[in-house]
């Protein structure tokens, strides 16, 4: 909706508040975590608990009330007025005309959920379990970071929008590649200002940072007809596979190979290297026709109109 719905070249930064949202959301998980912190045991089991997840309705009303006025973007409606009939369902049509485009956005998005998850969840744990840290030191720390990722995901679609989406997003990844490898160690040295760098460092670059710019990334790749289908089937599985999984296969490897963090660094960097290589075979997009039907391809026609390369129809 927002990629679809923003004005030609601001896409990157108007799609970005999606993980703008999530990072704001993280920061309130994280002022829960803390207030909750201040019951005792018995209030908590007893109270506290039903109190937070009840506390979830009130967001769930006003996400309720915020859609059920929203129009449907430009994008769409101009697509009801010239297509007629869908011969298939999005789904089958995804699967016979987008099936590449699918596994591009999957394999983009893999390492960066595997990361997100990592950096949000499993290092939060691995501070408690293997460094012994209070817990009373961490939320602090995830709020501070996911107040920073709020800021840096739109940064990041403001940088996606000016240099292109595919270059900044290979940038991102390369980077990401490799500081598993500098992170762990940090985290190790007990240094209360190193761990809170890593961790808002996490936060900022693989949570936000490279989410932020694939937001109108993944909609550019896809045609018209079965773009929201698309997305939602990529970048899902993306992240059931790659997040949902990320933290349970992390702790696995630590209790495989005696608490060392070397094969959580490995894994990181391999599954940003998937990340790279998908997003290296993907077309640029920055600026995209988002009414042409079919999917983004390598070499589509270009041409530079009002400070910006845009497609040609």
């Amino acid at each position: 909706m927002l990629t679809e719905t923003a004005p030609l070249g601001q896409r990157g930064r108007y799609a970005s508040f999606v993980q703008v949202g999530a990072a704001l959301g993280a920061a309130l998980g994280a002022i829960v975590w803390v207030a909750a912190q201040t019951l005792s045991q018995d209030a908590l089991m007893v109270w506290g608990w039903r109190a937070i997840f009840w506390s979830s309705i009130v967001v769930t009303i006003v996400a309720a009330l915020v859609r059920s006025k929203m129009n449907e973007s430009p994008v769409f409606d101009d697509l009801k007025e010239a297509v007629d009939v869908v011969d298939r369902a999005p789904l089958a049509e995804v699967w016979h005309d987008g099936r590449g485009t699918v596994l591009r956005v999957l394999g983009s998005f893999f390492g960066a959920s595997t990361h997100s998850y990592l950096y949000q969840v499993f290092m939060a744990s691995y501070l408690v379990t293997v460094l012994g840290m209070e817990t009373t030191f961490i939320p602090p720390v995830l709020l501070i970071g996911a107040l920073a990722a709020a800021v840096s995901a739109f940064v990041s679609g403001i940088i996606s929008d000016r240099i292109g989406r595919r270059v900044w997003l290979l940038i991102l990844c390369a980077v990401l590649a490799v500081t598993p490898f500098i992170a762990f160690p940090l985290l190790n040295t007990g240094n209360r200002f190193a761990i809170a760098g890593v961790i808002i460092f996490g936060f900022v670059f693989a949570a936000q940072g490279i989410t932020g710019p694939q937001m109108s990334f993944f909609p550019e790749l896809f045609g018209s007809r079965y773009r929201y289908a698309g997305v939602t089937v990529g970048r899902e599985f993306g992240s059931v596979v790659g997040g949902g999984l990320a933290p349970v296969f992390a702790a696995s490897l630590l209790a495989w190979f005696g608490g060392s963090w070397v094969p959580v660094a490995i894994y990181m960097t391999l599954v940003m290297v998937v990340s790279f290589v998908s997003t290296y075979v993907s077309p640029e997009t920055l600026n995209r026709d988002l009414r042409v039907t079919t999917d983004a391809a390598p070499g589509e026609a270009r041409q530079f109109v009002n400070g910006g390369w845009v497609q040609r129809r």
